[in-house]
């Protein structure tokens, strides 16, 4: 084990500790300042050797363990470690040295599966020890995997391909070569495992895994090609998809319904947020947090196709990197999101 140091438009589909404070929102239809609350950090987990923070996070589906990883490195870390339990974390070298974008768990929680800029697959049992590695042909500019809800399949994104891995047997299978896209910008799972969502340019597509062509797409109604969208979750029970789209200099977020129609009224978003990299839905499905590239990660209390902004972290650094450094913990209300110096912080809103 090695050692550690420890644009006008977007739209959302399906996602520093102080004292409560009020953040300035606008866009989503409505510019009444909205006083929303600063979150609580709860703690801090240590950065890995050389870590850059455009690593990758994930819970264990029991969230006594925290993935992570970065710069040629894989790390578990105990959940209480952040806030001064005890334990250690089992850090191990991967990828060649190379970057660890994504980290996914199985369902079971038996399995870790890791995607880096080697353009290799590697898969890791849930006390971090290396079983198998599958290479794949591909230029992997955004590298993202997913294990899927049913525990049967894995999807990994390049920068315009999807791939698809049967982990059904003991052993992996090969990568296959799914639908081409452009400019894929972030991929999740529908919770029944028989397709997923991709965001890329300007569309979000719902594949099924057994087809080559989509069961809904939905496209903004904005025709510029500056427009795109960046960002997709999909709520626990399925319900509705959330979804992040950018055009020119102004952001949308909105609720769509499982099959890309019916879109909600747009999110309030607080100045200042931009570029969005990152949402996620919380266990309960209540919830939503939603990271950008510039400004706080803000959270919305999701209902029916609305959303309600309830708070905003803000302890990280101003700009983060980072396209998967966000998970909530499952069965809790605390969120783990990764800093750019490595770090990842620990935090939840106040009740």
């Amino acid at each position: 084990m090695q050692s550690t140091g420890i644009g006008r438009r977007s739209v959302l589909l399906l996602g520093a500790a102080g004292a409560a404070g009020a953040l300035t929102a606008c866009g989503g239809g409505s510019d009444t300042p909205a006083a929303v609350p600063d979150a609580e950090r709860l703690g801090k987990y240590p950065p890995l050797d050389a870590a850059t923070g455009k690593g990758g996070l994930a819970w264990s589906p029991k969230g006594d363990l925290l993935a992570v990883t970065d710069i040629g490195q894989l790390a578990l870390y105990p959940a209480d470690l952040a806030t001064g339990g005890g334990g250690q974390p089992i850090v191990r070298e991967a990828h060649g040295g190379k970057e660890i974008s994504s980290v996914a768990w199985s369902p079971d929680g038996a399995r870790i599966v890791s995607l880096g800029h080697d353009r290799t697959f590697q898969f890791w049992t849930a006390a971090g020890e290396p079983t198998h590695s599958a290479p794949v042909s591909a230029i992997f500019t955004r590298p993202l995997v997913r294990w899927s809800p049913t525990g049967n399949l894995v999807i990994a994104s390049g920068s315009a391909v999807v791939f698809l891995v049967d982990v059904s047997g003991a052993t992996p299978g090969p990568p296959v070569r799914g639908k081409a896209f452009a400019h894929i910008a972030d991929l999740t799972w529908a919770p029944d495992g028989r397709s997923y969502y991709v965001p890329h340019n300007s569309w979000v597509v719902r594949m099924p895994t057994d087809a080559a062509e989509p069961l809904a797409t939905v496209r903004d109604s904005v025709k510029e090609i500056t427009d795109y969208f960046q960002a997709a979750a999909v709520a626990p029970d399925g319900r509705v998809v959330v979804g992040a789209y950018r055009s020119d200099e102004s952001n949308v977020i909105r609720v769509y319904s499982a099959n890309l129609t019916k879109p909600g009224p747009e999110f309030e978003i607080p100045r200042g947020c931009n570029y969005t990299r990152a949402i996620r839905f919380s266990s309960d499905g209540r919830r939503v947090a939603v990271r950008f590239l510039d400004g706080p990660i803000c959270v919305w209390e999701v209902t029916g196709v609305k959303g309600r902004l309830v708070g905003a972290y803000r302890g990280h650094s101003e700009r983060i990197e980072g396209l998967d450094g966000l998970a909530w913990q499952p069965g809790t209300d605390r969120v783990a999101s990764l800093d750019d110096d490595g770090s990842v912080h620990l935090w939840r809103l106040p009740a």
